[in-house]
């Protein structure tokens, strides 16, 4: 951190909600505000809406990969304002995104309409081209919920931790899962793979566990908030 830090940026209440933020410098930054996808620059956030976002990741050269849950497609937007197809979704919903050092990372969820319920389904792994690369099949694991946001952590052993949200009667459950990118063992359902957290007080400590981020720390610890 340097000496001038933190800097301050203030928005008017109107503007809406903070979802996301990616900071691209110390002065300009990609934001979700109210849904809309928007930039601040030189500390300042400009008014233009640029697309309907949920999620989004800033790939390396500058352009921006982002997720409407309510699209079939998840859309790039390209350094000089135009938006095209990414990646088509086809029957799956896309909970989030989450970026490597040459991927994007979709992590999916599909709704089982006998039993009433959202499933992690899978995690599709692009390059920055959009072109499908690898996929890692997590229906076998019965992961409840829809993966709402991801950190990607880069260790020897390399891993994704995915909040997953679902919703019991009238609350709003949480469930942080630790993932592979990929199996150990293709043949089999490997749980080593899988680990999950959902509170540590009380009787029923998942009943009260309500998370609404994680992040990871220089250690590779996570934490949540």
């Amino acid at each position: 951190m340097e000496e001038d830090y933190p800097i301050t940026i203030s928005f008017d209440k109107k503007e809406g909600k903070i979802d996301k933020i990616i900071p691209i410098s110390d002065q300009d930054a990609w934001v979700i505000l109210s849904r809309q996808l928007r930039k601040i620059k030189n500390r300042v956030l400009e008014s233009k809406k640029y697309v309907t976002a949920d999620d989004f990741v800033v790939l390396k050269d500058g352009s921006v990969v982002v997720l409407n849950q309510m699209d079939q497609f998840i859309k790039k937007l390209l350094l000089d304002g135009r938006v095209v197809p990414f990646y088509c979704l086809d029957n799956y919903t896309a909970g989030s995104l989450c970026l490597t050092d040459n991927s994007v990372f979709i992590n999916m969820s599909h709704y089982d309409h006998e039993k009433s319920r959202s499933l992690f389904s899978n995690m599709n792994s692009c390059n920055f081209d959009g072109i499908i690369s690898s996929n890692r099949d997590l229906f076998a694991f019965n992961l409840i919920g829809s993966p709402k946001l991801a950190v990607y952590i880069n260790e020897k052993v390399k891993s994704f931790c995915i909040l997953g949200k679902k919703s019991v009667r009238n609350n709003t459950l949480s469930t942080i899962y630790l993932v592979s990118p990929k199996e150990k063992d293709k043949n089999s359902t490997n749980w080593a793979d899988v680990k999950s957290f959902q509170g540590i007080f009380g009787m029923s400590p998942s009943i009260k566990f309500n998370c609404n981020g994680v992040c990871i720390d220089r250690k590779k610890y996570y934490c949540s908030f």
